[in-house]
Parts: structure tokens; sequence; C-alpha cells
């Protein structure tokens, strides 16, 4: 069971150290829902199967393949069956400061100047893979270290693994592409309203007022973006905002299921243990 979702909407990281706008992230079988941040992120499947949803577009990922996600994609991923997987985010800052090796200019330069191209999944059936797949072990080891310039090891690998994507598939970096699509951009409206509203009463008919769309069209491309309908993304969004004032707030049970958008407390206690394994009051325990 995933028993746990991750950042949602616009996500503001706020990496560990200033000067080094860097982040390693190990996932272990949970879902990451829509979001999406200015940085480049590679998703690296470290075993078990991951479905990984890019700006409208669905990409599988199983044991040890690589998917390299564009800054300002709304993404999310969702397990397929009991997975763990690495989200490697490497900050705009950082690929402007790499930026200035002359060598390694033509390759970053159209990501660190805000263009973005479109997903790259890496396989075994890619000559690269393997070389790729080093690289990317050898960044998560460093980053669980604290060893002396860890930094500067994992500026290496990231070095050595865009110039290999750059030589096997140099496609890759001569198709750069405008920012997001309309459709992109409304389900990144969408996803920020119900965040901003998730406790109110809300609709697929709210929604498609909003958007000014169908109900068919929006809810085809609601899943095509999510991976999720309307109601199962609502629902598990209102769940996590639940369980966070169940853990971190002294509130009253009986009064987090209407402050969550739950209107019947028997139906969102009936959820909650569904989706999480226990009830309510034995998460506040």
């Amino acid at each position: 069971m995933i028993n746990q979702i991750l950042p949602y909407t616009y996500e503001h990281i706020v990496f560990s150290k200033a000067d080094f706008p860097f982040g390693t992230f190990i996932i272990p079988d949970s879902a990451t829902l829509p979001h999406w941040h200015n940085h480049t992120e590679i998703v690296y499947a470290k075993n078990g199967s991951i479905d990984v949803y890019i700006n409208g577009t669905t990409y599988t990922c199983e044991e040890n393949e690589i998917l390299l996600v564009p800054g300002n994609s709304l993404h999310s991923i969702i397990p397929k069956s009991p997975a763990i997987y690495a989200a490697i985010v490497i900050g705009d800052e950082l690929l402007k400061e790499l930026q200035k090796d002359i060598h390694f200019s033509a390759i970053v330069k159209p990501i660190a100047d805000g263009f973005f191209f479109s997903p790259c999944h890496l396989t075994a059936q890619d000559a690269v893979h393997p070389s790729l797949v080093k690289n990317l072990k050898n960044i998560i080891r460093e980053s669980a270290t604290h060893l002396p310039h860890r930094e500067l090891f994992i500026k290496l690998e990231l070095c050595q693994f865009f110039a290999s994507l750059a030589r096997y598939n140099p496609a890759l970096f001569s198709t750069a592409e405008t920012l997001s699509t309309s459709h992109t951009t409304n389900m990144k409206l969408a996803i920020e309203y119900l965040t901003d509203h998730y406790s109110e009463k809300i609709t697929i008919r709210t929604m498609t007022e909003l958007m000014n769309m169908s109900e068919q069209h929006f809810s085809r491309l609601f899943k095509t973006y999510t991976g999720k309908t309307f109601v199962e993304y609502l629902t598990l969004y209102r769940l996590e905002c639940a369980n966070k004032l169940l853990l971190k707030s002294n509130l009253p049970i009986t009064q987090i299921p209407e402050l969550t958008g739950f209107c019947n407390p028997n139906y969102f206690s009936r959820v909650y243990k569904n989706y999480y394994g226990h009830s309510p009051s034995q998460s506040r325990k």
C-alpha cells in the first residue's frame, strides 16, 4: 500500500546548502502528486516499477531506468508496485555555475536559460545507459555521506552524466522548446485551485466552469496529467491535509473532517482507514 503523498503544486525547494543547490531524495513506496519547480530533475527507479506523468504524457520506468524531467514541467510519480525511486534535483543556479565552463556551456545553456527539452527516458536498450546508472549511483552514495569534497564529487558525476548524454543523444540538446502548452498551464491552474480551496465543496462542475472546458474534456485531461481522476486526487489531497493536522496539531479529531473538506465524519474515518491502514485516532496516538 502506498502510505504517503509527497509535495504537490508549485514546489519551492529549499536546498540544505545555499552554495550548493542540489538535492537527492530517496522515496520508498510513495506517490509524489502533481507539482512543478524551475529545476531540472532526474528520476531513477532503484527497484520496482513507477509511472511518471510529465505534462500530460505517461512514462513507465522499470528498475534501473532513468527519466530526465525538464524544469517547470508539471509532473507526478506513482508506483505501480512496491518501488523505491530517487528524485535527483539539480538547482538552476548550479546549472548556471556549471555553464561557466566553456566546454560544458553548450550542453547546459538551453536548460539554464529557461528552455526545456522533451523528457528523456533511458533504458537498458540505450548504449549509454550503464554509464549513466553508474553516475547516478555514485551521486546517490555521495549525497548520503558527509565526506570532504562531497559537492565536488557530485559535480564531477553530473558533468559526466550530461556529457555522456550529449554525446550519445545529441538530439536532446538541439530540440529546445518554449515553455508550457495551454493544457499544461490549465492543469497547473486547476491544481493550484484545489490546493487553495480543498476545504470547500468542489465538484467537477466547479472546475469545468473555472477552466471553461466540458466535463468530459476536463476529466480526460486531469487523468492524463496526474494519473488520478479528479475525485481520487481531491480525496488524496484532503487525506494528506487531514493526516498533517492529526500528527501536528491538537485539534479535536471531530473537527478535522470539516476543516479538510470531508462533509461526513464517518465517511472520513472509513476512507482514512482504507488508505492508511488504521483509524484517525490511532494516528493521533
